[in-house]
C-alpha cells in the first residue's frame, strides 16, 4: 500500500518566505559593522637648527557599533613604481627620532582620540629625507566579536634639513610613433639624484619653429620620488592645432621638482611625414607617366623588375653549378687529358711516324731514326 504525504501549504509559504529573506540579505549572521576613520593620510616634519622637535597628531574615530581597542606602531616604506607601499624594512634613523606618545587605546562607538607623534634631531637621523608608515590597526579584545582586524596605514615624510639635497635628472624620453604618425604621448623617465624626495612637475611641447601644434602635463596625480629612484611618467598630448606640413619636428621637455622655479629643458628632433603627403606622390606619379605615356612607365618597370629578374638569373645559374659539380679526382684526371690531348695536337704527329713536318714547317726526326743515323 503506498503511503501518500501531504504538505502543509503554510509551511511551504514560511520556507519559501524565509529562502527568499536569506537570499536577499535580511537574515544575516551577527557580526559588527563599520570601521575605524583615520586622518590626514601624510604626515610631513621638516627637522632644522631652528626647531629640532616637531610634534604631529592623527585623528582616529570609532565607527563600529562596539568598542575597539586601537594601537599605532611604525613600519616602513617603499616605492613600487608610482605607489608607496608598507615595507618590513624599517629605516633605523626614522625609528630613533619618531616616538608615538598614544600607543595603546580603547575607542567607544563614534568616540575619537589624537593619536600624538614626535619627530626629534638626534644622532642617528642622517641629512635627507626618511620614510616610513604610521599603522593604525585594531587590536585583539574580549568584550568585542570582530572577525578581522583592520589596519590604516599614514605614510611619514621626515626631512632633516642639515645636509639635505634635491635633484632630478630627464634620463630618457620614449616616443610611441613612426615617420608617417605624429606621436600621442611621450613616456619621460626621471631620477631623483638627490636624498631628498621630490615632485616632477613640467611640459612637453610639439613645436616646429614657432608653430605649437600640441602639449602635454608632467605628473599631473602629484606622484612623489624617492632618492635614488627612477620613474617613468607618461604624459598625453593636448592637440592644439593638426600637423599638416611634412619636415622635422621637435619635442621639448621643461621639467623641474616642486619647490623650485629653475626649469631644465631637453630635446627630441624628429621626421614626420603626414600621410595625406604619400596620396599626393601618388597621385602626381600617374600623372607624369601618363604625360610621357607608355614608354615611360615601360622604362620604369624595366627599372624596377631588371635587379629582380637578375638576382632570379644568378640564383639559378648557382644552383645548376652546384648539382653539375665534378669531384676532385675526377676533375683532375680530366685536366691532365685535355693537357695531353693539346700536346699531341700541337706537334702534328702520331707516335708511329719516324720523320714528320710540323704545322709550323718545322722537320721533326724520330729518336729511332737519329740513333740509327749515328750507328752508321
Amino acid at each position: 500500500m503506498n503511503a501518500r504525504v501531504i504538505y502543509d501549504p503554510k509551511l511551504i509559504i514560511v520556507a519559501s518566505l524565509l529562502c527568499a529573506f536569506i537570499m536577499l540579505g535580511f537574515v544575516r549572521p551577527a557580526y559588527a559593522a563599520g570601521g575605524i576613520t583615520v586622518s590626514p593620510a601624510l604626515l610631513e616634519a621638516d627637522i632644522t637648527d631652528s626647531t629640532p622637535t616637531q610634534t604631529k597628531s592623527v585623528s582616529v574615530r570609532n565607527d563600529f557599533p562596539v568598542a575597539v581597542r586601537v594601537g599605532a606602531s611604525i613600519s616602513g616604506l617603499e616605492q613600487v613604481g608610482k605607489n608607496l607601499v608598507p615595507s618590513s624594512n624599517v629605516d633605523p634613523g626614522l625609528v630613533a627620532a619618531t616616538k608615538i606618545l598614544t600607543t595603546d587605546t580603547t575607542l567607544n562607538p563614534g568616540q575619537s582620540v589624537n593619536v600624538q607623534v614626535q619627530f626629534s634631531n638626534v644622532a642617528e637621523l642622517g641629512p635627507g629625507g626618511h620614510y616610513g608608515a604610521l599603522l593604525i590597526k585594531l587590536l585583539p579584545a574580549e568584550a568585542t566579536n570582530l572577525t578581522l582586524q583592520q589596519a590604516i596605514s599614514v605614510t611619514l615624510f621626515v626631512v632633516k634639513e642639515g645636509g639635505a639635497v634635491r635633484s632630478i635628472e630627464l634620463t630618457d624620453v620614449k616616443l610611441q610613433r613612426n615617420i608617417f604618425t605624429a606621436p600621442k604621448f611621450a613616456d619621460l623617465s626621471f631620477k631623483n639624484t638627490g636624498n631628498v624626495h621630490i615632485v616632477p612637475r613640467g611640459t612637453v611641447d610639439l613645436s616646429s619653429g614657432s608653430s605649437l601644434y600640441s602639449r602635454g602635463i608632467v605628473n599631473e596625480p602629484s606622484s612623489p620620488l624617492f632618492p635614488g629612484r627612477e620613474i617613468v611618467l607618461r604624459s598625453s598630448f593636448d592637440r592644439i592645432k593638426l600637423p599638416i606640413v611634412p619636415g622635422y619636428y621637435n619635442v621639448d621637455v621643461s621639467y623641474r621638482f616642486d619647490d623650485t622655479g629653475r626649469f631644465n629643458v631637453s630635446s627630441v628632433r624628429f621626421l614626420y611625414i603626414p600621410p595625406w603627403t604619400l596620396a599626393v606622390a601618388f597621385v602626381l606619379l600617374v600623372l607624369v607617366g601618363f604625360a610621357h605615356g607608355k614608354g615611360w612607365l615601360n622604362r620604369m618597370y624595366q627599372f624596377i623588375s631588371t635587379p629582380l629578374r637578375r638576382r632570379r638569373h644568378s640564383r639559378k645559374k648557382a644552383a645548376v653549378s652546384r648539382k653539375n659539380k665534378i669531384k676532385p679526382k675526377k676533375k683532375q684526371q680530366a685536366v691532365k687529358e685535355s693537357k695531353l690531348s693539346e700536346s699531341k695536337n700541337s706537334t702534328g704527329a702520331s707516335a708511329n711516324n719516324d720523320h714528320v713536318v710540323t704545322k709550323s714547317g718545322i722537320e721533326v726526326v724520330s729518336y729511332s731514326r737519329a740513333r740509327a743515323r749515328r750507328n752508321r
